[in-house]
């Protein structure tokens, strides 16, 4: 079992920066780069707010969210940051898009999609704080994007013929943690109820996959078909 030791406060996500490496980002408004083999790091920035969210991008960079409403991009190899104002609140997730572009989500209630470029090219006011976001393209080539809220309800959108199609469920009793795509026609969801839930589309058909004794943090779906979860509890749960 191997640590890494180096942010000073909490480390709120990861992301895999390919060859070995992964990057964190922590209350601590630094941006930190890793070798995990070597279990050594540094870092690669500081910023003026606590960094909430990462993703990885093509040509080695990375793009992070923070409590200001920023959206920044960094380059791994320089240090070298491009900033922006993607929102009015915490940028609280933020995913890679299949063409190499962004899709951001807020406290203010709005996804946010961004080209390759970086630049928004559409928003999505869902009206609510949102928690959590995912997107994919399914096998017609179509956009889908899911956004959980504080309050429990799935947002999902899906891009047909130019436009938007939207539909809401109220997915938990509590704040969503987590949406994941997870196979061709299905989404994850997990929640501070503790429950986490596997969502069969377009149809919504609901399954229990189990329940946490506290907030349900993440899911995921193996390459085997079964899937994991985590949760305040302190286990990682298999079904």
């Amino acid at each position: 079992m191997g640590r890494l030791d180096g942010h000073r406060q909490s480390v709120l996500a990861l992301a895999d920066a390919g060859e070995g490496r992964l990057v964190s980002v922590s209350r601590d408004r630094t941006l930190r780069l890793w070798d995990v083999r070597e279990s050594v790091g540094h870092v690669i920035g500081t910023t003026g707010s606590t960094l909430l969210a990462i993703t990885t991008l093509p040509d080695d960079r990375v793009a992070t969210g923070d409590a200001e409403g920023d959206l920044t991009i960094w380059n791994l190899q320089d240090g070298t940051a491009s900033r922006r104002r993607a929102h009015s609140g915490w940028v609280w997730a933020i995913k890679t898009t299949h063409d190499g572009g962004l899709v951001t989500a807020s406290e203010d209630g709005t996804v946010r999609l961004w080209d390759g470029s970086n630049d928004p090219v559409a928003t999505l006011d869902c009206g609510e704080p949102l928690r959590t976001v995912d997107c994919w393209t399914d096998d017609t080539r179509r956009t889908w994007i899911a956004a959980g809220s504080a309050s429990g309800r799935i947002h999902l959108a899906e891009r047909v013929a130019g436009s938007w199609q939207r539909r809401v469920v109220q997915a938990h009793t509590a704040a969503v943690t987590r949406l994941r795509h997870c196979s061709k026609d299905g989404l994850l969801s997990c929640g501070e109820d503790g429950r986490v839930y596997h969502w069969a589309l377009p149809m919504w058909q609901q399954r229990l996959i189990r329940e946490h004794d506290n907030f349900a943090t993440d899911a995921i779906r193996l390459r085997d078909g079964a899937i994991l979860s985590s949760g305040y509890d302190g286990r990682i749960r298999r079904d």
